[in-house]
């Protein structure tokens, strides 16, 4: 089950979402568009409908940011399957950012950006910071007193491997 929380976007988002299985969406904040992105209201949203959620693990994750096992061939489910049968419950991610350089636009995928932009950063200060958004739903956490860095309840077991968050913060020209 996919639940997207949509800040207002003027993208098509809610549009695009329509009649996919499984996905549910809603406006944040309620009230309509704000002009400040209250961040920790959104995690704390995120706590809370983490908490209400049946789901074995969660995992939070942006549109700019695409997830991977560590392991060639393993797909998302399968490696936190393994890590699940080993009795790691949050799994922290490495963070690539890669960024647009000269001649970008002429081979730019809106479809496959791993195919288009190739250079990437991992010493920038946002990569270096853990980034444990997946975990095994097995009590509530706290994301707020880390602004969603750290995964922080009792019972966390950080997997000792980490995995692949490819961050690409530029998705159109118009961004960009």
């Amino acid at each position: 089950h996919i639940h997207l929380i949509d800040g207002w976007s003027d993208d098509w988002t809610t549009q695009i979402i329509r009649g996919f299985p499984g996905v549910t969406h809603e406006m944040f904040p309620a009230s309509g568009p704000s002009p400040i992105q209250d961040c920790y209201a959104i995690l704390k949203r995120i706590e809370d409908l983490a908490a209400a959620s049946d789901a074995d693990w969660i995992m939070y994750t942006d549109a700019d940011e695409w997830r991977r096992s560590p392991r060639a061939g393993e797909t998302l489910a399968e490696g936190i399957a393994r890590v699940d049968a080993e009795g790691w419950n949050v799994i922290d991610y490495r963070v690539f950012a890669f960024f647009c350089t000269d001649g970008w636009e002429m081979t730019y995928s809106y479809d496959t950006p791993e195919l288009s932009l190739r250079c990437y950063n991992e010493t920038d200060p946002i990569c270096l910071i853990p980034n444990q958004k997946t975990w095994k739903n097995i009590g509530r956490v706290d994301l707020q007193s880390s602004s969603g860095h750290h995964t922080r309840a009792p019972w966390v077991r950080i997997c000792p491997e980490r995995w692949t968050m490819k961050h690409y913060p530029f998705r159109t020209p118009e961004q960009a």
